[in-house]
Parts: C-alpha cells; structure tokens; sequence
C-alpha cells in the first residue's frame, strides 16, 4: 500500500565468512510481491533482484478480488527466468488471477499465467547472485598499481562466491600514518600508499569482516617505483595500532608482485623508507604486532587462546573451592 519501498539490510553477525545462512533471502520463500503500480524503480528496496530481499514476481493490482470474483494481477518483473508463475495465488482471502497480453488489451481470456504469454514480462532478470561464478573475483580501482588485471585472491577455507575491492585510498593512508608516526615519531616519512580492501558477498551488499580460521591470500603489483628494499606491507587491528604484514616478492613477466595473507579486513599499507635501516621505535604508544599468529582450532571463534583452556581453569578454581570448604569443616570439629 505504500509508496515507497524498504531498504534492504543485514545484521552484524552476517558478516562473518562462516555465517552463509545469515545472508539470505529477506523474503525466502515468498513468490509473489504486490506494489503499487506507479513504484518503477527497485535498485536498492527489498524487491532488488542483486541483493538479498525478494526472488519471484512483483506484481501490481489490475483489479480487486471481490466476494467470488477473482482479481486481477499485472506482472511488472520477475526473476524467475523460464519458470512459469502459478496460476492463481491468495492475497488477504482473496483469489488472483496474472493478466496475460490478451487482457492487457482488453480482451482478457479468463486465462491463468501458466501459459506461454503469462511470463513475458516487463523485465526479466535472473540473479547476479545465482550467476555469480564461485571463489574470489577482484575488482580493483587504483592509479598507483601499474597493472591490476594480474591480481588475485584465493580464499584458503570455505566456499563461495566473493568480490576483493581494492581502492586506492588517501584516509587508508592517513590512519597508516598516523599508526605509523606513534611508534617511529613524525621525523620519519617513509614513501606510503594507503588501500582500501574489502571482501564482499557474490551480491556486494555485506562485508565479510571476520573470516574466523580461514584467511585470503592475496596476490597484487608493486605500487609504481617501488621496488623490494626496505619494503613493508602493513595494516591497522581494531585497536588502530600498527600490525605487520608478511609477504613474498617476485616479478612476473617484469612486474614486481607481492603475495600475502590476509586475515582481517582494515586500512592497508605499503612504505618504502629511503635509509637502510629502519627507524627506532620512539614511542611506547604503538604495538607494532605481526599478522603471523596462528588461531585456535575452535569452530570459527577467532581466539587466540582454545576455549578448552577457560574451562580447565574453571574446573580448577571450582575443585579447589570443595578442597578447601571440606578442609575448613574438618578443622572445626577438631576445635581448631
């Protein structure tokens, strides 16, 4: 009955790589949307056929079912490629019937939309979910990599269909600065390009933000007249401080390239200083940490220390606390 049509959304938790069945169909299941007839544009809304809101027909209202009579439904788009519509379905009790070409000009047979004109439709789209070819695609937009059409991203757990975006990013670099100006003091002023990398869904509607165990490595070109000395790639962690980023280097038909790991998504990084030895640690502000580190082995928790460990020392602390309630009753029966 509305005008307009909702946003489509997605909880937090979605974005974790392990949550595929958060990111889902805002409406699965439901195949037929009814609007009003003078709503044409659905990019964005819950009714976008790219994002995780609606799959099947959106229909307006030709005519108002009424006691025993039938309505009638128009079709304005579909996604559900050759499947044709069901005859008839049931709004609010009453019984609709989809106008096929002939009603459309005044002549309406009676017909239900299970034939051939039924589902010629307005726009018929399928899915760019559905068609979305399965592991990692990089889209990268940048003026200082000298050649992106030889990147690539291969996620080490887990499957799918995901989009790397990389933009070159001057905020990116600024934050990577400003980390980097903690620990080694604003004296030093390395060379610096700031990105933004991003992992998204097959519908590029949600981040993937937390990957759990699994990680993407990713391979990229050398920003241009960088070359390997004195070469660091590096991030943010969640606190903002400073981590870095292990990588091998080697050149490919005479482009430098540089392979790393990813296993979260922030601010990235890359600097060249110009002396040979890098700069002392000024201030104890920073932690300059290494993305080395290999997580537990729990489902999907991203902890650095096992669960297991926690509940050792909770059986611990409860076998002691019997231990010594029993030790205190038997010393006053003593009368000590």
């Amino acid at each position: 009955m509305g005008s307009t049509l909702p946003e489509v959304g997605y909880e937090k938790t979605a974005t974790r790589l392990s949550n595929t069945k958060h990111r889902d169909l805002a409406f699965n299941g439901v195949q037929v949307a009814v609007i009003s007839d003078a709503i044409q544009e659905y990019k964005g809304t819950v009714l976008d056929e790219e994002l995780y809101g609606f799959r099947g027909l959106i229909c307006s209202v030709v005519q108002e079912a009424s006691g025993a009579q039938e309505g009638i439904l128009k079709i304005k788009a579909s996604t559900l490629g050759n499947t044709p519509p069901p005859e008839r379905v049931t709004i609010y009790g009453g019984t609709y019937r989809f106008q096929n070409e002939a009603s459309a000009t005044g002549t309406d047979s009676g017909q239900g939309a299970g034939n051939q004109t039924a589902h010629q439709t307005e726009a018929t789209v399928d899915s760019a979910q559905d068609n979305a070819p399965a592991g990692v695609r990089v889209l990268a937009n940048s003026s200082v990599l000298p050649d992106t059409s030889g990147m690539s991203a291969i996620l080490q757990e887990g499957s799918g269909s995901y989009y790397l975006v990389l933009r070159d990013s001057s905020e990116a670099g600024q934050t990577i600065k400003r980390a980097y100006q903690t620990l080694y003091g604003d004296s030093s002023n390395p060379v610096l390009y700031g990105f933004d990398i991003t992992l998204y869904d097959a519908t590029m509607s949600v981040p993937i933000t937390k990957l759990g165990n699994s990680s993407l490595k990713v391979k990229m070109p050398l920003p241009q007249n960088m070359t390997s000395d004195n070469l660091h790639i590096v991030c943010t962690d969640e606190d903002g401080q400073l981590e870095e980023v292990e990588y091998q280097y080697y050149t490919l038909d005479g482009i430098p390239y540089v392979e790393w790991t990813a296993k979260h998504f922030s601010p990235y990084g890359i600097y060249q200083y110009e002396s040979g030895i890098q700069p002392a640690v000024q201030n104890s502000g920073g932690i300059f940490t290494a993305l080395t580190r290999q997580k537990d082995t729990s489902p999907d928790t991203g902890d650095w220390l096992h669960p297991k460990w926690f509940l050792a020392l909770g059986l611990f602390a409860a076998a002691m606390a019997v231990f010594l309630s029993g030790r205190s009753k038997t010393m006053d029966k003593n009368g000590t």
